[in-house]
C-alpha cells in the first residue's frame, strides 16, 4: 500500500502495566483491563491476590478516585449499593436533581 503513495496510520500505543505475569491496557474508561482470557480490570485482580475473592454484591473502589492508582492501600471494598449511591452521582436514579 505504501508503494501505491497510500499513507498508512501509526498504530498507538496505550499506556499498560504488568500484574501478576498480565499485561493490562489502559481503556478509555480510565481503568487498566486485562485484554487476554478472563477480561478483568487491574483493581479486582489486585484486590482478589491479597484478599480472596470479591463476595457477590460488592464492589472494589479507588479510595483517592484515581482509576490508574491500584495500590492495595487505595483499594476498600463497599457494597455495590452504597457506592452506587455515593459515587455514580447523575448516572442511577439515586441522585436528587436540583430544580
Amino acid at each position: 500500500m505504501k508503494l501505491r503513495g497510500y499513507n498508512l496510520r501509526k498504530k498507538k500505543s496505550l499506556p499498560y502495566l504488568f500484574f501478576n505475569d498480565k499485561k493490562y491496557s489502559l481503556r478509555n474508561t480510565g481503568y487498566y483491563g486485562n485484554t487476554k482470557g478472563k477480561r478483568q480490570l487491574i483493581h479486582i485482580e489486585v484486590w482478589e491476590y491479597y484478599n480472596g475473592e470479591i463476595p457477590k454484591g460488592f464492589d472494589i473502589h479507588h479510595i483517592d478516585r484515581d482509576k490508574s492508582n491500584n495500590k492495595l492501600k487505595n483499594l476498600e471494598m463497599i457494597e455495590h449499593a452504597e457506592h452506587s449511591r455515593k459515587f455514580a452521582t447523575g448516572r442511577n436514579q439515586y441522585t436528587k436533581h436540583k430544580i
